[in-house]
């Protein structure tokens, strides 16, 4: 049971990482997809809106040849007098074409584009190149040059005729006419290129509609999810290239879009999330967008599953070892210097890879932290620009604050006023702050006399000061309002009615003006505006944006006149703070202004914006014609991209940034790295820890089992350390003892031959090994010096006994090459046995080996010839001796008399040599060849022998 208990802790220790990483992978593939899904919401969200926001055929025609102009305008390499010199020109006509060719070959509907270029200052007299569907033009430009509609032209040419008067005339402004007749629909687009060029673009938008344009953007749309739109009255959708080959889903959609509420929803269909917009109310078309499957991240699902499978796999062929070791009690041993430490550090790892399956929580709400903080840095920045705007208008609307008399403007003009000429009094004042402030900051200044004189100067296309027409009924309804405050003023706060000619049609005209001021500019402004204080009117129309400061001016003791300071939309850049808009860094900002029908940035050229921050330009533009903040995020492998847009409060702009932050994916990837070096730190200086301290007990076990290695491997001279204060004192003098017992059993195995001893070890008793004996195959080798009778008479003890000596230690080394045991030795001759054994299984070729080295080392050594005989057979093998006397094994039998006989007979050749009984002819190894000796027998055999000298093959010279 305890051995039960045992293995399932460990099971559970071991088991616990892979298991952990496991669902910790599963809950960050959750929330990935959880977090993609609500990012593509958003996009889609976005997109559908954009979708959905019309732009009249008229503002696209005229976006499109603003592209065009300012293109033109902007080129660096070609400048005004370059384009005056191509006009010139003989080749001008082609030089005109590529240009109308950047417009013409984008539009889909019938357009013309001339280019009129003018040859005197007679603003009659001009030249024109002419391109595209001819639709007009050329009618509009007759009536113009002749000043009255030519015979046969239509009326409608005229009318653009008399229209563009004014403006084609001076060729420094920029005009949009739209006229619709039974016919269709004309619009014709002015834009000046320089002093001498003006651009006239006629279309015929007749077969454009909202709805139209609308398809198209849905049947060229690139997106990776599919988008299309239901228009009213038919029952079938308009989808984009994304449903290409997807019939099944296109059949599956249309249906459910018929039946499907008017309201907004999300539903999964055929494994894809459909996203239905409300039904639009004022087109009556419907809107829908589909995105198919989020795709798993199959290179993090692989190294995931990677991790997983190699700790699944280390924890079982752990378990397998361990389990094996408890119950069964086999198999590899772990060491105690490598316990110690892996215990310590399994009980580190199984709270570190909990806190893995805790960590995805933590990095989501540490990255929705980091982006939740981002987005509100962006926000503050991009108001912070609204703030410094306002700060700046404020600056200058204190400025003008304090001209509340003429004598300060005088003062600060240094033009003495006379009230004989107001106009240039006026106009030396707006020369004098352009002068301060670097900049023509006010678009136009009214002066109102109390009189009822009027005097209004405004700034034209071409920057220089004009007077502005005052005969409108709107302009004298300011002028009589004006009068009113004066009036009031002077007479110490009380309303005067001035009497004069009192008609009727004077009283309608008046009603009339304030009808049409408060339709027009809403009830706060008209609030404003019938108060006797100082106004500020912040005017935003459909087709006017504009800022109003007026108040009134004393001369001398009396309110003498009523100045109104006007700032327009164009001239409020001067205001912005332009050295924080940035499209190069990785926060880029940027602003607009405009309309539906011309948008331009500031700052940066609008194809710029459009060429380095086509996304962020498109937010910023959604924004701006909505009126309302707009965000968005742009996910990529390794970056977030976080946009946002506003319109501001305090000026006519939209600014619009973005900030990059790395992806969760690389953030997460950032932080592991991070983590894992943070905690394969802390786990090196644990584990170093760990060693040290386990060092201690370590150290004396692995001495004393490296002594032990050395002892098995025959160094009995070995003895370990007995300086602890411990119990491994004890064991390393035990151990020593035993080192000791040892070394004096080895020094007494040379007189005990190796077949004895391994009997012996074998647990045999001594008397039992000597009663017994059995039957063997052997090989037998009886190797002596030649003629060693004659050698020992001449030669002394000393020289016999070395002779002896080189003989046996010849065989010694022989033996231990080729096997075999020496036997004995018998006066000259030394007798050595191969028994057949599994560990010898060639024995009787080894003996011949060894026979032949025998003879080579003591003719090497000594230069006397050895002479050999070997025979092979069945012998008796056993061990002889008595407990008390030294114990041998040998063997005896006929094989071993004709092994001796057959040295004998070796002995009587001059050489010596190895003679070989018959027997072992196909034993002879390779190399060594034989030679049949002329004998029949021997000495003490009656039976015949054969008998054969081996020898080694000698090589031939060359």
């Amino acid at each position: 049971m305890k051995k039960l208990l045992m293995l399932l802790l460990i099971s559970v220790i071991l088991f616990f990482p892979p298991v952990s990483v496991y669902f910790a992978m599963q809950e960050a593939a959750r929330m990935q997809t959880d977090a993609f899904e609500e990012e593509r919401a958003r996009v889609i969200a976005s997109r559908l809106e954009e979708l959905a926001m019309p732009m009249s055929s008229d503002s696209q025609f005229q976006m499109n040849v603003s592209r065009l102009a300012r293109k033109v305008i902007l080129d660096g390499k070609q400048a005004e007098e370059y384009y005056s010199l191509r006009a010139r020109s003989a080749d001008a006509s082609i030089f005109f074409q590529e240009i109308a060719s950047e417009l013409l070959d984008k539009v889909d509907y019938p357009c013309e584009i001339a280019f009129m270029f003018r040859l005197s200052e007679d603003r009659r007299h001009f030249r024109t190149f002419r391109y595209g569907t001819r639709l007009g033009i050329e009618a509009i430009l007759q009536n113009f040059s002749k000043n009255t509609i030519v015979d046969k032209n239509p009326l409608w040419t005229g009318y653009f005729a008399a229209t563009l008067e004014e403006e084609a005339g001076s060729l420094i402004s920029s005009t949009i006419i739209p006229f619709r007749s039974k016919n269709g629909m004309r619009v014709i687009f002015g834009k000046s290129l320089n002093p001498e060029i003006y651009l006239l673009a006629l279309a015929d938008l007749h077969p454009i509609s909202w709805l139209k344009s609308l398809k198209n953007k849905i049947r060229n749309a690139k997106e990776d999810y599919g988008t299309g739109c239901l228009p009213a009255g038919t029952g079938q959708p308009v989808f984009s290239p994304w449903f290409d080959k997807k019939d099944s889903l296109r059949a599956r959609l249309t249906k459910f879009i018929a039946k499907a509420g008017p309201t907004s929803e999300t539903v999964d269909i055929d494994g894809c999330r459909l996203y239905l917009a409300a039904i639009d109310q004022r087109s009556e078309t419907r809107l829908f967008a589909v995105a198919g499957p989020v795709a798993a991240d199959s290179a993090n699902r692989r190294t995931g599953k990677f991790l997983v499978i190699i700790l699944a796999a280390i924890s079982t062929l752990l378990f397998i070892m361990i389990g094996q070791k408890i119950m069964l009690n086999r198999g590899f041993d772990l060491k105690i210097r490598f316990l110690i430490p892996l215990i310590f550090l399994m009980l580190f790892i199984q709270p570190l890879f909990s806190m893995i399956y805790l960590a995805n929580e933590y990095l989501q709400t540490s990255y929705n932290n980091i982006q939740s903080a981002t987005s509100e840095k962006l926000s503050g920045e991009l108001n912070d620009l609204d703030q410094q705007t306002n700060d700046n208008f404020l600056n200058r609307l204190n400025l003008v604050r304090t001209f509340d008399s003429i004598e300060r403007i005088s003062s600060y003009t240094h033009e003495p006023y006379t009230g004989s000429d107001d106009f240039n009094y006026c106009i030396t004042l707006l020369q004098t702050l352009d002068r301060q402030l670097l900049s023509r900051y006010f678009t136009s200044l009214w002066m109102c006399r109390d009189d009822g004189e009027f005097v209004a100067v405004s700034m034209r296309d071409d920057d220089q000061y004009r007077a502005e027409s005052k005969e409108s009924d709107f302009t004298g309804f300011f002028n009589d309002r004006f009068v009113e405050i004066l009036d009031y003023h002077n007479n110490h706060g009380k309303v005067i009615t001035r009497h004069g000619g009192h008609h009727i049609q004077d009283d309608l005209k008046g009603e009339y003006s304030r009808d049409f001021f408060l339709q027009l500019f809403g009830p706060d402004i008209f609030f404003n505006f019938r108060r006797y204080f100082p106004m500020y009117l912040d005017i935003r129309t459909t087709y006017k944006k504009n800022k109003l400061f007026g108040m009134p001016i004393r001369w001398g003791n009396r309110f003498h006149a009523y100045i109104t300071w006007h700032m327009d939309e164009k001239n409020a850049v001067h205001d912005f703070p332009l050295r924080f808009l940035d499209l190069n860094s990785r926060s880029p900002r940027l602003a607009i202004w405009g309309n539906e029908r011309s948008t331009d940035t500031l700052k940066y050229a609008l194809e710029e914006t459009e060429a380095r921050r086509p996304h962020l330009l498109s937010l910023a533009k959604n924004s701006h014609f909505n009126r309302a903040q707009t965000a968005g995020v742009e996910k990529l492998d390794e970056t977030i991209t976080i946009r946002q847009a506003f319109p501001c409060n305090y000026s006519f702009y939209t600014v619009a940034g973005s900030e990059t932050i790395a992806s969760f994916a690389a953030y997460r990837k950032d932080l592991e790295k991070k983590t894992l070096f943070f905690l394969a730190a802390l786990a090196l200086l644990s584990f170093a820890l760990a060693m040290a301290g386990a060092r201690y007990f370590t150290r004396p076990l692995r001495e004393l089992t490296d002594a032990t290695y050395q002892i098995t491997a025959g160094n009995y001279q070995i003895e370990i350390s007995q300086n602890h204060p411990d119990e491994f004192a004890e064991i390393g003098a035990a151990f020593n003892r035993i080192a000791a017992g040892l070394r004096e059993g080895n020094l007494l195995k040379g007189f005990v031959s190796e077949s004895v001893r391994r009997e012996i070890v074998a647990g045999q008793e001594i008397d039992e090994l000597a009663k017994r004996s059995e039957l063997r195959n052997a090989t037998i080798i009886f190797a002596g010096i030649c003629d060693f009778a004659s050698f020992q008479s001449n030669h002394d003890e000393h020289q016999i006994f070395e002779l002896l000596q080189s003989l046996l230690q010849a065989s010694d080394e022989a033996t231990r090459i080729y096997g075999g045991e020496i036997d004995k030795m018998i006066e000259d001759k030394i007798m050595i046995v191969f028994e057949q054994n599994n560990e010898n299984p060639d024995y009787q070729t080894n003996a011949i080996r060894t026979a032949m080295k025998i003879s080579d080392l003591v003719f090497a050594r000594t230069g006397h010839h050895v002479a050999a005989g070997v025979n092979t057979g069945v012998v008796v093998a056993g061990i002889m001796g008595a407990a008390e006397a030294r114990l041998s094994r040998t063997v005896v039998g006929d094989p071993v008399n004709l092994s001796a006989r057959l040295a004998s007979l070796a002995g009587k050749r001059p050489d010596g040599g190895v003679i070989i009984s018959g027997i072992l002819i196909d034993a002879i190894p390779a190399g060594i060849s034989c030679e049949k000796l002329p004998i029949s027998s021997v000495k003490g055999k009656t039976q015949a022998v054969e008998a054969y000298e081996v020898r080694k093959v000698e090589h031939a010279q060359p």
